[in-house]
């Protein structure tokens, strides 16, 4: 297992040794940055960074962070917020002649607030910062 210095990226697969060859030398500066900055930062009570995860049930890039999640679970401790969804809202008077059911597509507030795309996977950490990027998610 390769040598690393954050806890929560000690496995082979997601080191940074492994992201490095896959990143320009800027990009993988600035991946670690960000990482060391979302842990130093961040720490529930039990001592791991404690994330906010706004995620979508059936989204493939949000399945990639929620095993990366469920993989570092005794390194970091997240929230899960299903972001987006359908809803069933009332007929307005200009839909009452319509026969069709009226089921809107929903992005949770604090989704948009923290990525206005309204994209998932968004990761918050207890300082308000965002990921709003799978890949580096």
């Amino acid at each position: 297992q390769p040598h690393t210095s954050y806890p929560i990226m000690a496995s082979q697969t997601l080191s940074r040794i492994h992201l490095s060859k896959s990143l320009t030398p800027l990009a993988s500066r600035a991946l670690s940055t960000s990482i060391e900055n979302a842990i130093s930062t961040s720490k529930s009570s039990s001592g791991n960074p404690k994330l906010t995860y706004y995620s979508a049930w059936f989204c493939p890039f949000a399945h990639r962070t929620t095993l990366a999640l469920e993989r570092h679970k005794g390194h970091v401790t997240y929230e899960w917020v299903e972001a987006l969804g359908w809803e069933k809202r009332a007929k307005t008077k200009e839909e009452i002649a319509t026969k069709h059911e009226n089921w809107y597509h929903f992005k949770h507030p604090d989704l948009m607030k923290h990525n206005p795309l309204g994209m998932v996977p968004t990761i918050v950490d207890g300082d308000q910062n965002d990921i709003t990027e799978s890949i580096t998610a």
